[in-house]
């Protein structure tokens, strides 16, 4: 029997005497793709806020089973679409291409906004992976921030004009001993390691650095010492809008008059603790004072002022009803500690382990002071302004060592295009450096 893949070839005067007796013929590969096509089962995982406009999509407005594709399966092995909708974070990589490996054959990777696609918007990002598609492949980019639920039935519909395309004769998915699984990238102490696949995925050529300037990012002279002097030198009078009914004023003298001797400096409308071994100490007077009763630490947030660290604390009182009062505490940029207000304040414990974990504050005391976002291993506090981020481009001797054990050969000219591309990087750094500044 000959295999015919275009319906056209078929004789039109057979074709037309057997639909008079009601038999219809077609090729084999239509009826197979057709069937495929028209029940597509997502992946149901979100990332990001593309996630929402994915969402969006199954109701009733938009009804992604006029599409046959209404059914998201909770578990990869019932699924053969993977949706990844947002950004990807260096954490979650590894999950995602697990979850890859997981789904059964036929399957179909669409990546749904810039996140997904490239890092978008945070593409410098110490956390951000800059593209799924550095670790498998992906079959349907969507392109927006985020895109509309209608651009991504416009690639679900480009999905199945792929589907359509496809023979079953040279379906890779029916050769033998096929294995597409790919590795599964480890967290390393600056990234991920390999930075990517280079069986999936090899670098851009140079132009395409100068679209952005990310390989060092650098911040430490924006901000100047002076600066801060001067606004020291000219404190805020704090007026009634402030802390509520509560003035700034008012409450530092009360800490003078009830700790003598304590060391308290009035910078704009906060106050600044210059002892962080009195925090504690002041904490707890700020909470049962009467007068005060500021009973609900809202925040905890860091602040790197280049000649030292600052944790900034925001007190408020649910039952008096005013706040917030602003407490600052600097500390060394290097092994800077600060004695921890969980015993005062529960809420503290994970802000601490942020303000840790991105500034490398360490809060004496905590009870379980380790990374919140980034993962154990990791070297260095990306908040800083001296972190120095690696170009995730190139590949290095740990990455290349990491592919290699895996059976997965680079050439030379692979690792000379990366080293290029990295020295592009540092030229297109140094020439947006010269580039003169609106005065």
């Amino acid at each position: 029997m000959k295999h015919t893949q275009n319906i056209s070839e078929i004789d039109p005067k057979l074709r037309e005497e057997m639909a008079g007796r009601n038999i219809f013929i077609t090729s084999l590969d239509f009826l197979y793709n057709w069937g495929r096509r028209s029940s597509i089962w997502p992946m149901q995982f979100g990332l990001a806020c593309c996630a929402i406009e994915m969402i969006a999509v199954a109701c009733a407005r938009y009804d992604i089973a006029r599409f046959g594709a209404e059914l998201f399966r909770a578990s990869p092995r019932q699924a053969d679409l993977m949706i990844v909708s947002g950004t990807v974070t260096k954490k979650m990589a590894p999950n995602v291409v697990r979850l890859y490996n997981q789904m059964p054959e036929p399957k179909y990777v669409l990546t749904m906004g810039a996140c997904a696609i490239s890092g978008g918007p945070f593409v410098d990002g110490y956390n951000v992976l800059r593209g799924i598609d550095r670790f498998i492949p992906v079959d349907v980019h969507i392109p927006g921030c985020p895109p509309r639920p209608e651009v991504l039935l416009h690639g679900l519909m480009e999905l199945q004009k792929k589907i359509d395309s496809q023979s079953i004769l040279k379906a890779d998915w029916y050769k033998k001993n096929l294995k597409r699984e790919y590795p599964i990238p480890e967290l390393g102490p600056n990234g991920l390691v390999p930075k990517y696949n280079p069986e999936v995925w090899q670098p851009f050529k140079t132009n395409y650095r100068k679209l952005h300037y990310g390989h060092v990012i650098r911040t430490g002279k924006k901000l100047r010492a002076p600066d801060l002097e001067k606004e020291e030198n000219s404190p805020k009078d704090a007026g009634p809008e402030d802390c509520g009914m509560l003035k700034v004023q008012t409450v530092k003298n009360g800490l003078e008059l009830r700790f003598p001797g304590i060391k308290l400096k009035l910078i704009r409308d906060s106050i600044l603790l210059e002892d962080p071994q009195d925090l504690l100490r002041v904490a707890l007077f700020l909470k049962e004072a009467p007068e005060l009763r500021l009973d609900y630490l809202s925040s905890i947030t860091a602040s790197d002022l280049v000649t030292h660290l600052e944790s900034v604390y925001h007190f408020y009182s649910m039952k008096e009803k005013h706040g917030p009062l602003t407490l600052r505490v600097r500390v060394p940029r290097k092994d800077g500690h600060i004695p921890s207000l969980v015993p005062v304040f529960k809420s503290a414990e994970y802000q601490e382990r942020e303000a840790y974990d991105l500034f490398g504050i360490v809060y004496d005391g905590h009870p379980d002071l380790r990374r919140l976002f980034l993962w154990e291993g990791f070297e260095g506090h990306p908040l800083l302004k001296d972190y120095e981020q690696e170009d995730s481009d190139v590949l290095e001797t740990a990455d290349i060592e990491w592919l290699e054990a895996r059976g997965i050969k680079l050439n030379d000219e692979l690792k000379h295009k990366a080293r290029e591309l990295s020295e592009a990087g540092v030229r297109a750094i140094a020439e947006k450096a010269a580039e003169p500044r609106p005065a």
